[in-house]
């Protein structure tokens, strides 16, 4: 059952998580990233202050002005079958980004800061000095070495790097990743862009992120998306649309694909994939039906708050372990 998935801390959450049964026909692999993704960012960062005791439950949980912070399942799900397109550089778009919680995680999906060595690979070696002199002193030893100009050759290949640093600090503050993507995400709801723009302060790695743009936020319609970062390698819309925004069509990379569910009744959506082949070629696939988000619409339309139909009610029931169908 899904609820057997909450947990006392993020790591042990996010470890059951990827027990249910949602996953089992995934890609080992792939889960192992967004895995991953997810341990690195703590749920606890992304929900009002007085639901921080619930961050590690496998619940949607409001956060004000109509919207809604998605089970993390259901985030699970979405970086799972979004993964194909999701690797390190890769450009995204996040529709509907709330408290940037699904923004983070995407962050980390497409953001490499540990390239894999492997048998071909140089070694690397870092330093760090806090007196500027000595830094360029100790360069320009490294580059005088006549023992087969090794060192110099590794100076010159970045091999090596010294750091104007405090060896007392973490020199992970000061690294940036090797293969940067990038995120945008967009919400109509100005409070909330503010509001998860502090959130990424809350870990080094978005904090960073966020100072050197490869996170941004903009208050904007999500069903017009933002064309000005496009094309997108990734959308993922965490908002139910009534048809597919063809905007959005356009602003997807060929190769690329499109999260999106999709319906009239907010209650009764179809999760959809939306495909983009390198030659423009546009197909849809149902991957799953009867599943609930808040409507993407304009601000005005939003629901000032979330009321639970029966079928929300039932949802909760099997997410509890008190039901065994939705």
């Amino acid at each position: 059952m899904a609820w057997l998935c909450n947990g006392k801390t993020n790591a042990e959450f996010i470890r059951n998580l990827m027990q249910i049964r949602l996953f089992k026909r995934s890609n080992k692999e792939s889960l192992l990233r967004v895995e991953k993704a997810m341990k690195a960012v703590d749920r606890a960062h992304y929900v009002l202050a007085e639901d921080t005791t619930d961050a590690y439950v496998n619940w949607p949980l409001v956060i004000g002005h109509g919207a809604v912070i998605s089970p993390p399942c259901m985030h699970a799900y979405a970086a799972d079958h979004l993964i194909p397109f999701l690797r390190p550089g890769a450009r995204v778009l996040d529709i509907g980004s709330g408290s940037g919680y699904l923004t983070a995680v995407l962050h980390h999906l497409v953001s490499t800061y540990r390239a894999k060595a492997t048998t071909m690979d140089p070694w690397k070696v870092v330093g760090t000095e806090n007196k500027p002199k000595v830094i360029k002193w100790s360069l320009d030893l490294l580059k005088e070495d006549t023992a087969g100009k090794q060192t110099r050759r590794a100076v010159e290949n970045k091999d090596i790097k010294v750091y104007p640093a405090d060896g007392r600090l973490d020199l992970e503050d000061r690294r940036t990743p090797i293969k940067p993507g990038k995120i945008v995400g967009i919400e109509h709801v100005p409070e909330l862009v503010d509001w998860s723009l502090e959130n990424f302060k809350k870990d080094k790695r978005t904090r960073r992120a966020v100072e050197r743009k490869d996170i941004e936020i903009h208050v904007g319609d999500g069903r017009l998306g933002y064309p000005l970062e496009g094309p997108y390698d990734a959308i993922h819309v965490g908002a139910g649309a009534s048809r597919i925004p063809k905007p959005l069509i356009e602003q997807l990379a060929s190769p690329g694909r499109m999260f999106i569910p999709v319906g009239t009744l907010r209650n009764n959506l179809t999760i959809y994939h939306i495909d983009k082949d390198m030659q423009d070629r546009v197909t849809k696939t149902c991957i799953m039906a009867g599943v609930h988000y808040v409507p993407l619409s304009d601000r005005s339309n939003q629901q000032p708050f979330w009321i639970p139909t029966p079928r929300d009610l039932r949802f909760i029931s099997w997410l509890r372990g008190e039901d065994n169908a939705i």
